[in-house]
């Protein structure tokens, strides 16, 4: 935002009054234009601020914990927002994918034993108790959910050697994504 005192006539800039004016009030229209930013931003809910989370969730009933970061509060919202009964596996993995994005899951859905298998990826694992939650909400009662992490398997490993996995532990090698 351009300084106050540009605005004003050129005879007019020298007075002391006058910057001294401008000065003060930049303080204030600088606060003003922030919070019209702010206000434009919580319009979206990839751009909530801290306010417009919290409004949010005070509307939909969802108590932020304390470590949670915005970017997982906004992330609660959207999957909040995303709900929509009754259940269809078609939209089940829909919502999935906004939540893990289109490669971080798999879903299968056996009719006759009446169970839910998805495996959440590696690449969203932060995800996961959000997925739980999901499918706790949106899935009927007389359904078995089987919910899992998808960790790297021996495959995903086969073209490396020996030498070249000796710098990981195993924990990290089965739970990290690897590239």
């Amino acid at each position: 935002m351009p300084e106050l005192i540009s605005y004003l006539p050129e005879v007019l800039r020298g007075v002391y009054e006058f910057r001294q004016l401008a000065a003060a009030e930049s303080v204030e229209l600088s606060a003003a234009d922030e919070e019209l930013k702010n206000i434009a931003a919580d319009n979206f809910i990839e751009t909530l601020t801290e306010r417009g989370c919290s409004r949010w969730e005070k509307m939909l009933g969802i108590t932020p914990k304390s470590p949670d970061d915005i970017e997982v509060r906004r992330f609660r919202i959207l999957s909040k927002l995303n709900e929509e009964l009754p259940f269809t596996f078609k939209g089940l993995k829909r919502q999935l994918a906004i939540l893990c994005g289109g490669n971080g899951f798999t879903a299968e859905l056996d009719n006759k034993k009446y169970l839910l298998s998805v495996q959440v990826a590696l690449t969203a694992k932060n995800q996961y108790d959000e997925v739980g939650k999901l499918l706790e909400r949106e899935i009927p009662a007389n359904m078995e959910i089987s919910l899992s992490l998808k960790y790297n398997q021996h495959l995903l490993f086969s073209d490396r050697t020996h030498g070249s996995l000796a710098a990981y532990t195993h924990e990290h090698l089965r739970n990290e994504v690897m590239t």
